[in-house]
């Protein structure tokens, strides 16, 4: 016997109460089941989308990395880091969090002004303008596939405390009450055993006493 089930008074209210908690576990039980399937199709979703994402950055990105390799090649480095640290650029990154199945994951949009060049075109190679639309095209990509990565590890930790928690109703919580209703129910039919058979005698007595004035 458990210590759960040695704190327990074999009383009828008793059993009522367990009887309600059992009940109730069971339905957390398969709350947290739904949910851990839900987790698990939203990350088979995720891996798959990441990995088609991650297929179509690598030939952009390459191209990007080559015309860059072609800006230095026909500039001197000195001029080119001297045109990228004074080119004052920046682009619009908003932020908001999406609640998926308890967990709050981040959602980031990247926007870049359209038909602009951050610079003068004169004295500049036009690898590097290929260059630059090239990266502007595979940040967003670069930023879905984080995105989508730290999703990723979010759901596979919540899938983990999901899991444990399933776990636990099943192989300790719901078979203690089981158990516990199990024994409270064997006490109870016992006692009213023996009650009957107290009654059977105290009748019988009364009987006698009433036929013999005893």
């Amino acid at each position: 016997m458990s210590s759960f089930e040695r704190k327990i008074l074999p009383t009828k209210i008793t059993l009522i109460r367990l009887k309600r908690s059992l009940a109730f576990a069971k339905k957390v039980k398969k709350i947290l089941e739904d949910k851990r399937e839900v987790i698990l199709h939203e990350l088979d979703k995720l891996i798959d989308e990441v990995t088609e994402e991650k297929k179509k950055i690598y030939e952009p990105l390459y191209d990007a990395y080559y015309a860059l390799y072609e800006a230095y090649m026909s500039e001197s480095n000195i001029n080119l880091n001297s045109l990228i640290t004074v080119t004052p650029y920046s682009a619009e990154v908003n932020i908001k969090e999406e609640n998926l199945m308890g967990v709050k994951i981040p959602r980031f949009t990247v926007k870049f002004e359209k038909g602009t060049i951050p610079y003068g075109f004169i004295g500049t190679p036009s690898s590097l303008d290929r260059a630059l639309k090239k990266f502007q095209e595979i940040i967003p990509l670069l930023i879905s596939c984080a995105e989508k990565e730290n999703a990723i590890y979010k759901l596979a930790e919540e899938l983990k405390k999901t899991q444990r928690q399933v776990n636990a109703l099943k192989h300790i919580i719901i078979p203690n009450y089981e158990r516990a209703i199990y024994n409270i129910v064997a006490t109870l039919e016992e006692r009213e055993r023996e009650d009957f058979v107290r009654l059977k005698k105290i009748k019988a007595v009364l009987e006698r006493r009433a036929k013999y004035g005893k």
